[in-house]
């Protein structure tokens, strides 16, 4: 099944629709800061259904993201930039642990 959808909208599609559902998890996920916040009241949501909602957007972004890898961009060098990035983070992290002492 890898790559199937890919073949049938083609990659321009596949690319647009990667960048819809980022777009729809980036609204999602700032619905739910909202309501951890208590700023900006979300009405009509529960946490749950926000949690939800973000779950199947994440769902449908790593939907895109294996259709697209290999056929567009390389997996390997998606994997070690994840990587290069988790390294930075920590980094970071001990460097501000380090700045409170």
């Amino acid at each position: 099944m890898t790559h199937e959808l890919v073949n049938r909208i083609g990659v321009p599609a596949m690319l647009e629709q990667t960048a819809e559902e980022c777009n729809e998890l980036s609204f999602a996920l700032l619905k739910l800061a909202r309501l951890y916040r208590g700023e900006n009241k979300v009405y009509g949501h529960t946490e749950e259904e926000l949690k939800a909602n973000i779950e199947e957007e994440l769902g449908d972004i790593l939907l895109c993201a294996i259709e697209l890898e290999d056929r567009v961009f390389n997996k390997e060098n998606v994997f070690a930039n994840y990587y290069s990035k988790v390294e930075r983070m920590f980094k970071r992290l001990e460097e501000l642990d380090e700045n409170k002492v």
